[in-house]
């Protein structure tokens, strides 16, 4: 086939070679309708890659992430390499567009089975081998899922998906039926730096109880934000990781939380109510600072927890630091301890004694 067209090109050359046509115009043109070709076989390779793998009742032992997509590892030895491609404009975080080789619209990595969606609606179900998540297990049923909802009912991609943010590799990202999900290759572990930032369609959003930290503005400026599950799994809430999430009301900080950044939920400026988990040892400085609606702040442990300066206070027009007001209700038997503590004694008038 492709000396074939190659000599309807050269043809096509000797028929225009006394005309005053632009001789580097056509053998540019060439090269490029070559360079498609190329392409395109390269993707029917592929695609036959798969369907041979599943005629041969070969399993998939390995799916890992390259420079530039995935390498597709099978049991028999044989591989096949994924490259991203794109269905929009990656280089605007606006309209990332989605990954993948162009016949490939998404793949899933589940429990038992690697699923390869094509462009033209077919499905390829190949099962895992041994070894088939990235470091030789299988993630748990739930484990490597975050689920969320956004505002324009359309797929969030997130500011990094870097596997150092999230401790495994992002899948496949679908949007069905209002329901979103990012799947992973394994058990996701963190909600990494600026995982999330700026994602303003985000309206809610669940995080599996693998996850153990949530890092520094991994959802600032999400402010469309309002809700989150924070699993008891969390120890750490990094700085500014919920600043500027001005639609979000109701924090829990779950009993497995020892740690609450400085600035953790600045500017959250709808939060009416934040329950302290009785784990938590340290509330940075600015915590709460500006949350100008907070009219309630549960905070369970028995010792009043280290509290930088201006935790729960906002900035008039002159910045200067003022309270916010809020009822600040703490174990009874600790009221005094809470009420002499370093910085809680900026605001002993509203502290309250309350039976959890």
């Amino acid at each position: 086939m492709k000396k074939l067209f190659l000599f309807i090109a050269f043809a096509a050359m000797g028929v225009l070679a006394g005309c005053s046509y632009d001789d580097s115009a056509i053998l540019n043109k060439i090269d490029e309708m070559e360079k498609e070709q190329n392409e395109m076989q390269e993707q029917l390779d592929a695609q036959q890659t798969l369907l041979d793998a599943l005629a041969n009742n070969l399993t998939i032992t390995a799916v890992t992430q390259t420079d530039n997509g995935y390498t597709i590892t099978f049991s028999d030895g044989t591989s096949m390499t994924i490259n991203d491609g794109e269905k929009g404009d990656k280089g605007d975080k606006g309209d990332k567009g989605e990954q993948g080789d162009s016949f490939i619209e998404s793949i899933v990595v589940g429990e038992e089975n690697v699923t390869f969606t094509l462009a033209d609606g077919t499905v390829i179900v190949i099962p895992l081998g041994s070894g088939g998540s990235s470091d030789g297990g299988e993630p748990s049923a739930e484990n490597n899922k975050i689920y969320y909802t956004t505002s324009d009912g359309k797929k969030l991609f997130p500011y990094t998906t870097e596997p150092a943010a999230f401790g495994a590799i992002l899948v496949s990202n679908t949007y069905e039926e209002g329901q979103g999900v990012l799947t992973f290759d394994d058990s996701i572990t963190s909600i990494g730096s600026n995982a999330f930032y700026f994602c303003t369609s985000l309206i809610s959003i669940t995080i599996p109880d693998s996850v153990t930290t949530i890092g520094e503005y991994a959802f600032c400026s999400c402010n469309s934000l309002e809700s989150i599950t924070i699993p008891d799994s969390v120890t750490t809430i990094g700085y500014a990781a919920f600043a500027y999430c001005t639609s979000l009301t109701s924090v829990t900080i779950p009993d497995g939380v020892t740690e609450i950044g400085s600035a953790a939920f600045s500017a959250c400026t709808s939060l009416t109510s934040v329950t302290i988990g009785d784990s938590v040892t340290s509330i940075g400085q600015e915590a709460f600072s500006s949350c100008t609606s907070l009219t309630s702040v549960y905070c369970k442990p028995t010792t009043p927890p280290s509290l930088g300066e201006d935790a729960f206070k906002w900035y008039d027009s002159s910045w200067n630091s003022v309270n916010i007001g809020c009822a600040l209700y703490v174990p009874t038997a600790s009221v005094e301890a809470y009420k002499s503590a370093t910085y809680w004694s900026d605001y002993a008038s509203d502290i309250v004694g309350y039976e959890f």
